[in-house]
């Protein structure tokens, strides 16, 4: 039970890390002292998914291409360098 306890808790600190905005009360129930392992596995799978989507400029694309669907990798990629133009991106 202590080794699921330590797993937890340093699962949950990966995931702070990755989203600030999760909150230990979505994963633990202090009634049962229970954590739902499964979900902080699952979630933290998702938000490093979606972080690594982001840093590589394919994510922000995506969401760009949401309010203008004429945008296209050519515009905030350079090719000749093999990078994102990301502050384009973040604009």
């Amino acid at each position: 039970a202590q080794a699921a306890q330590a797993k937890a808790e340093v699962l949950f600190a990966e995931l702070r890390a990755v989203d600030g905005l999760v909150s230990k009360e979505d994963y633990y129930d202090s009634a049962t002292g229970a954590w739902d392992l499964e979900g902080l596995q699952d979630d933290l799978k998702l938000a490093q998914a979606s972080v690594n989507n982001f840093q590589d400029g394919s994510g922000l694309l995506a969401e760009l291409r949401v309010f203008d669907d004429s945008l296209n990798k050519e515009d905030y990629f350079d090719e000749a360098l093999g990078t994102w133009v990301m502050d384009g991106l973040h604009d």
